[in-house]
């Protein structure tokens, strides 16, 4: 397998984007993260053109499982264009983002003026916070709408019990444009209102009341993850003394 031009040990099973990545060739991405198996590839800035034979295509690198007898360029003339296309109309979608920005910049591209964002909204439809909800909790946001008033929110905009308010979404944001509130020992994020929990003995934030005891029993201690830790130390210490 070669990687322009540069002959890269092939591992079976990887993508294109990991392999990339492990021979220090930088290709861009927003969508993609190694935590999910599915792999949206929406954003399509890791296009590259991968030639297998006689024939060339374009592919998706996040999503494009290597061969050993592909040759892959992700510098050609044409790959340039595309990601220049690309990142000008993901920055009219969330202008001024400064990780897009930093992404021109890598890219040598410039913002072009003749593309406004219609849609209004801060969000580059990268599917991330959608497959981390899918993945870590229980699918609480999907797209809905078309076109310029495509959007991330909850069914209908409106509160959810799906939603534990543990906020994954805007952890795993690329863009950073999803935001939760927290005020007064409440968060708000999703059109919701949840009781944040602090831990019982060091009084740090732990989670949302909701998303705590999703994943607990009733009567659990509420400890954050440090002193959730000493107390399972202290437990089978005893078990130990009981045991002799």
């Amino acid at each position: 397998m070669k990687i322009n031009g540069k002959a890269v040990p092939w591992l079976f099973g990887e993508s294109i984007l990991d392999a990339a990545n492990r021979a220090g060739v930088f290709i861009p991405s927003l969508c993609c993260d190694s935590t999910f198996l599915n792999k949206d590839s929406c954003c399509r800035l890791c296009i590259v053109q991968v030639k297998m034979g006689d024939k060339v295509s374009l592919m998706p690198a996040c999503a494009t499982e290597t061969e050993a007898e592909m040759e892959i360029n992700t510098d050609s003339e044409s790959i340039h264009r595309i990601r220049k296309m690309l990142l000008q109309l993901i920055y009219a979608e969330a202008p001024e983002n400064p990780t897009i920005m930093e992404l021109m910049k890598k890219c040598g591209v410039k913002p072009d003026t003749r593309i406004s964002n219609k849609g209004g909204r801060d969000c580059v439809l990268c599917r991330r916070c959608i497959n981390a909800c899918h993945y870590w909790v229980k699918g609480a946001i999907e797209s809905m709408g078309r076109g310029v008033t495509k959007r991330i929110d909850t069914p209908y905009g409106k509160p959810t019990e799906d939603c534990l308010g543990c906020a994954s979404c805007e952890l795993i944001c690329p863009i950073h444009s999803i935001k939760s509130e927290d005020y007064n020992g409440k968060r708000k994020i999703w059109n919701n209102e949840f009781e944040l929990l602090y831990c019982e003995e060091c009084g740090a934030l732990i989670t949302t009341k909701e998303n705590f005891f999703d994943g607990n029993y009733d009567d659990a201690p509420i400890l954050c993850h440090t002193c959730s830790e000493e107390y399972r130390k202290g437990h089978r210490k005893n078990e130990e003394l009981y045991c002799y």
